[in-house]
């Protein structure tokens, strides 16, 4: 994995983390690390390429945004349920960062 992969998965999980523990989250701090997660997501699609196995990840970060964006339309249970969801999807891209390579081919000659 590389350093940019580390950043956005460690960005998104205190995320899943709050909505699974306390959905109540405080908007302040919500917002806060939103920007976190939103900063990390454009370092990571700016520096590195898009990869497949990263996708789970990609989604995780918008049901993470989404949650934390509406999180007073949502029920308590609803917003447990994404964070559920979001920590399997970061747990699934972790998993494929680590078993599956990424190589990069080389460039057709002929």
């Amino acid at each position: 994995m590389r350093l940019t992969e580390v950043l956005l998965l460690f960005a998104a999980l205190p995320l899943a983390m709050a909505a699974i523990l306390s959905p109540s989250l405080p908007r302040v701090s919500a917002r806060v690390w939103l920007l976190v997660l939103i900063a990390a997501l454009a370092t990571h699609l700016l520096l590195e390429n898009v990869y497949w196995q990263i996708a789970p990840c990609y989604i995780a970060c918008l049901l993470l945004a989404v949650v934390m964006l509406f999180s007073t339309r949502l029920t308590a249970t609803s917003i447990r349920l994404l964070g559920v969801m979001s920590l399997l999807l970061l747990m699934a891209s972790a998993l494929s960062l680590l078993v599956v390579p990424k190589f990069r081919l080389p460039s057709p000659t002929g």
